[in-house]
């Protein structure tokens, strides 16, 4: 019997018993050293639209990390995902050579039979670390003709230590909803579905760990959204650990679009063409077209206010593959996860340290932890200090991923915990620092700043063993401060510049030199230029050390609400250009509008400088470094995800993290932004806020 057919028997007999391969249980290939281990006998199943793609071309693939892909990267040599898959001709079947045009030419691969099953043993090793995925090509889903533009992927993971992925994964599905899981979490690293990469180059990179540990979680976030081993793959509705609501019907509907394409005969469809035109690289119509389904999903996540209503139509009227679905258009194509938790009681403030963990302060109710997959870790009652009382107002992370939290509460300005939960100590006290701490923020060295409103004030703490060195701040030009970011930049005398915002004047560029009288000075200040007295409430610091500032309320009897402003390092706003002339130029025309800016409650930075704004009105806001808006003019609202957003911060994988004072919850708009330096004072330790890792 001619082996092919031998081989067709045996896999026809598998899949009566459900998702079924060819593997035979085959070791490693030869060459492999104590560092690699063999992905093991793993069995699968491409399928569009719930129909199987027979000939399809399997491909494993290990993320880059040599260099970072992502929205705005081109795809190279250096952002090129790996072939895993080798050469094997004794084995139960053959790996065949790419030899079309493309990126994967010179790639093996392996091909799904008419039932769309294809199986992976001794044909391929990892290497412990490596961040690997299924990548497939072309096939036919049934009607007779390969569609070159349908193409998959599917996560599978991190490459194990020890064992192999077929002791994690023995069985998986490769098809739509696989593709959006993975498009969506590897978002923040990925030009194209064979360009996802980050730099873990030492000598190029002096946050290459960073890097790492930002592409691990993000692999890792894909199983959050769908479970690619059930016999046909399935959209969660919630996460493993149970405290994570998805938004499952999201996730089906562009499952849904993506097999509208998938299912047919290629890229010359009208399904296909009108995928492709609504899913360009830079989100506009005059960008590059996706060229496949896969390309598609990852433009998708990266624009996801572009042709919303357009892509909807995709959705068949009848026979729909993946149900349930949304039954209307959204606002957008974000992913919001939203996690609930027993600590989280009002929660006003969110940071992240070092390893993607999300801090959250609860009020008067301590600080909540959630890991980088939203796990509970801070059990029901949060963390907090039994022995001076906590009132959070405020977060930031140091260096050595201690979180501090500003403390309302009279006579602690600061409290100090370790990353395990546990108090350490309190920052610095004066008596002219009591009350009112609204804001805390660390330099590169862990110097620690909180502002107090009430005394106009900004208090340091200086970084020793104990915290205890103190200089008192009260420069001129501050006003009702209510908070406070430090900067990479420092005076000519060596000390750190921190930018305040004023909610009685404006934005001020502060120098904690405190010099002879130890009181520092105000280097440079907006409210020195009348347009720049916009009374901030907030404020954010971008790469070139510029301050993002906005407010909730009226100044000068106009409603500023939906204004953002920038300032630079002279305190002139970026956005003017008429020389800030005239005794009342602080109209709604003033700063940087749209995106659905209304009620903003905290900004931040991801690392393409893009600025996120939380509105408490209800949705969420970004921004470009140029000030032009991302989001629609209604703001990002991830299907009524927010009730009242309070802060926002964003982590290493491109995930952006919203608190929700009024449903006391935490959301993840999941590869939303681009992933940035966590925590934030080692981003100021090596000028790199802003900026990837």
């Amino acid at each position: 019997m001619d082996w092919r057919v031998a081989l067709r028997a045996l896999m026809v007999s598998a899949v009566v018993s459900g998702i079924a391969g060819c593997g035979m249980g085959h070791q490693a290939t030869s060459g492999s050293t104590g560092l690699d281990s063999a992905l093991g006998n793993i069995k699968g199943k491409v399928i569009g639209g719930r129909q199987p793609i027979s000939g399809a071309k399997v491909f494993v693939l290990a993320a880059s990390t040599q260099a970072f892909g992502g929205v705005g990267i081109s795809s190279s040599s250096s952002n090129l995902a790996s072939s895993l898959l080798t050469a094997y001709s004794s084995g139960s079947y053959p790996t065949a050579e790419d030899n079309s045009s493309g990126a994967t030419n010179g790639f093996y691969y392996v091909t799904s039979d008419a039932n769309g099953n294809f199986g992976l043993s001794g044909e391929y090793s990892c290497t412990a670390g490596q961040q690997v995925y299924l990548y497939t090509s072309g096939g036919d889903t049934g009607g007779g003709t390969p569609n070159a533009a349908a193409t998959l992927m599917a996560v599978l993971g991190t490459c194990p230590s020890s064992g192999n992925f077929a002791a994690q994964i023995p069985s998986l599905v490769v098809n739509e909803l696989s593709t959006v899981a993975a498009a969506y979490a590897l978002a923040g690293f990925a030009t194209d579905p064979l360009h996802i990469g980050d730099d873990e180059s030492v000598t190029s990179n002096t946050t290459a760990s960073l890097a790492k540990t930002g592409m691990t979680n993000a692999v890792a976030t894909a199983a959050l959204l769908t479970n690619i081993t059930t016999a046909s793959g399935t959209a969660l509705s919630t996460t493993p650990s149970g405290n994570g609501a998805v938004p499952a019907s999201t996730v089906n509907t562009l499952a849904d679009i993506l097999a509208a394409c998938v299912n047919t005969t290629g890229a010359g469809s009208q399904t296909c063409s009108t995928l492709f035109a609504s899913a360009t690289a830079d989100g506009t119509s005059t960008g590059t077209a996706a060229t496949d389904t896969a390309d598609a999903a990852i433009n998708i996540a990266h624009f996801p206010a572009y042709n919303v209503g357009t892509l909807y139509g995709l959705v068949p009227a009848t026979a729909v593959p993946y149900q349930p679905t949304l039954s209307a258009s959204p606002n957008d194509w974000t992913i919001g996860i939203r996690y609930t938790d027993g600590s989280l009681y009002s929660p006003n403030s969110v940071a992240l340290d070092s390893q993607g963990n999300v801090w959250a302060g609860n009020g008067a109710h301590g600080l909540t932890k959630l890991s980088p997959q939203g796990k509970a870790l801070s059990g029901t009652s949060g963390f907090v200090d039994s022995a001076h009382g906590l009132a959070p107002t405020a977060l930031a992370v140091d260096t050595g991923d201690n979180v501090w939290a500003a403390n309302n509460l009279t006579g602690v300005p600061s409290v100090e915990f370790s990353n395990d939960g546990s108090y350490v100590m309190a920052g610095a006290s004066s008596s002219d620092m009591e009350t009112d701490m609204s804001s805390v923020s660390l330099d590169g060295a862990n110097n620690v700043f909180t502002s107090q409103m009430a005394a106009n004030a900004v208090n340091e703490s200086t970084a020793s063993s104990s915290y205890k060195s103190f200089v008192y701040l009260h420069p001129g030009g501050l006003s009702d401060t209510t908070e406070i970011a430090a900067t990479p930049m420092t005076s000519t005398s060596g000390y750190t510049l921190v930018w305040t915002a004023n909610v009685g004047t404006a934005a001020a560029l502060i120098d904690t030199d405190p010099g002879t009288s130890g009181i520092g000075s105000t280097q440079a200040r907006s409210s020195s230029y009348t347009c720049g007295k916009n009374g901030p409430s907030i404020i954010a610091v971008d790469r070139r050390g510029y301050a993002w500032t906005a407010t909730s309320a009226s100044v000068n009897n106009v409603d500023l609400s939906h204004n953002l402003f920038v300032f630079n390092t002279s305190g002139k706003p970026v956005y003017d250009t008429t020389g800030c002339s005239g005794s009342n130029v602080d109209t709604a025309s003033r700063g940087y509008t749209g995106g659905g800016l209304n009620q903003p409650a905290a900004i931040a930075l991801d690392g393409n400088d893009t600025a996120w704004v939380a509105n408490s009105a209800g949705n969420v806001s970004a921004f470009t470094e140029a000030g032009s808006a991302i989001s629609p003019s209604t703001g990002y609202t991830a299907g009524g995800a927010f009730t009242s957003p309070s802060a926002l911060a964003m982590d290493g994988s491109g995930n952006v993290w919203i608190t929700d004072s009024t449903a006391n919850t935490i959301t993840e708009l999941v590869g939303a932004a681009t992933p940035v330096v966590t925590p934030l004072s080692l981003g100021i330790k090596y000028s790199k806020l802003g900026t990837r890792p």
